[in-house]
Formats: structure tokens, sequence, C-alpha cells
């Protein structure tokens, strides 16, 4: 982090540094806290994965306190190396209700203005073959074939997208399992 916050500042480009991107929320609040205050000083934006972890808040007060951006920049389900037996299913909405849940914590609790889906487009071959449904839509990747299929959790993820527009603002819906948006130049 320091090399890199070091060669940005001596080319004196305009580019920000973001990290520690860990797969979990604790293990984020756990790395960022051993950097030193130099490595600190050359990170903008706090990223987590929210694959795991308890400790939302205290990662939204983590980067309140040290003045930093936090996001959610990768979050998939659809297996789930905690259950040995998964299944590939475009209609279960085991996964589905699982991401809903994900995506609303995320955005209540920690506050995060920004939140990634890690893989969109996922191989219907990989996904029959190794049991999951990690896609939000699953496609032949096979020469010459034009099929796809859309999965539960595509419809999840698009109500989100639909209705919680790029400047909205998430207000207090006084129910911390749903999210409530406000579009002020549309009032919506």
């Amino acid at each position: 982090m320091k090399e890199v916050g070091k060669k940005i500042e001596e080319k004196n480009l305009d580019t920000i540094l973001s990290g520690p991107e860990e797969n979990t929320i604790d293990e984020t609040i756990d790395s960022y806290n051993y950097y030193d205050n130099t490595a600190k000083s050359y990170i903008s934006q706090i990223n987590t994965h929210s694959y795991a972890g308890s400790k939302r808040y205290e990662l939204k007060e983590l980067a309140a306190r040290e003045n930093k951006n936090l996001w959610m920049s990768e979050y998939g389900c659809g297996g789930d190396w905690r259950e040995p037996i998964s299944s590939h299913d475009h209609s279960s909405m085991k996964w589905p209700l699982r991401l809903a849940n994900t995506i609303t914590s995320d955005i209540n609790d920690m506050g995060v203005p920004s939140w990634v889906y890690w893989q969109a487009v996922e191989g219907e071959e990989g996904a029959v073959s190794g049991k999951h449904s990690w896609g939000l839509i699953h496609a032949t990747f096979e020469g010459g074939k034009e099929e796809y299929w859309y999965t539960n959790q595509y419809y999840v993820m698009g109500n989100y997208s639909k209705f919680i527009r790029p400047g909205a603002k998430i207000i207090n819906s006084g129910n911390n399992k749903t999210v409530a948006a406000y579009d002020e130049n549309n009032n919506t």
C-alpha cells in the first residue's frame, strides 16, 4: 500500500487507493487496523466483501472515524463452502433470499453507497457440473450456442438496481429488514 501510494504521489496521479478488500467484514477491520498510519494515509476508500462477518456497524464507524469512503466491493451467492451439498437450480429461492438479506444488511448497517455483485454471468456448463448457481444469468459458453437463463437472483438484484438509482439517498424505513431510498431530483 505504501509503495503504490508513494508512486501515485510521485507521479501526481489523480488516482485513489482502496483496500484492504478482504473476504469478510471482520477481516477487513482487522487488516485495516494492522496498517500503520502512513499506509492508512494513502487509502481513500475502504473496500470489503461481505461473504461473512458480523461487524457491519463497527466497519461503518471505522470508515467514518478515519474519514474514508466505504464500499461493498464483492459479494455473490449460489454455492457455499460451509455447506457440503449444493445444487444448480435457476428457480431456487435459497440464494435469492440470501442475496436480498445481504444487500439489505450491507446498505442499512454499513451505509455503503456502492454494492457490487461478483459474477453477473456464469457459464451454465460449470454451474451444472459444479452444482451451484452463482451467476445472476447463466449462459452457455460452448461454441455457437446462444442460450441463457435468468436465475431468481437476477430478479432480486434487478429490484435494487431499478428502484435505487444513482444519487438516491437511503432513508430510514423504521425496519432494518427493508431498504428505503429517496431521489430528490425526481421526488420519488
